[in-house]
């Protein structure tokens, strides 16, 4: 069985679900009702898009620790050499790598 994910994925996952889903909120509302949002609303679609993310964790860890690690490997990029070339982190899995499961889950 593979090692567990880093700690870390976690956080990174809460605070993009919960960024994710408070631009949305805060963009309809702009757009849609001509309001501009209060920080009450921002902070409530905030703390949703955590639960939401930590909810979406439990029904489908799997590819959900994979869409933030995907998520992350595209926004993180590191120096080597001289600065002249940048490469993707090489920590992150390749989507490539993923193995399908089916059947009974075993708990």
């Amino acid at each position: 069985m593979s090692e567990p994910p880093p700690s870390s994925i976690y956080w990174v996952g809460g605070t993009l679900g919960g960024l994710i889903l408070a631009t949305v909120s805060a963009a309809t509302m702009w757009v849609a009702e001509k309001k501009i949002p209060t920080g009450k609303t921002v902070g409530r679609d905030v703390l949703l898009g955590i639960v939401l993310f930590f909810l979406l964790l439990q029904f489908l860890p799997e590819s959900t620790i994979a869409l933030v690690t995907a998520l992350v490997a595209v926004f993180t990029f590191r120096v080597s050499g001289g600065g002249d070339s940048v490469s993707a982190s090489a920590s992150s899995p390749s989507i490539d790598e993923m193995e399908v499961r089916v059947g009974v889950p075993k708990f």
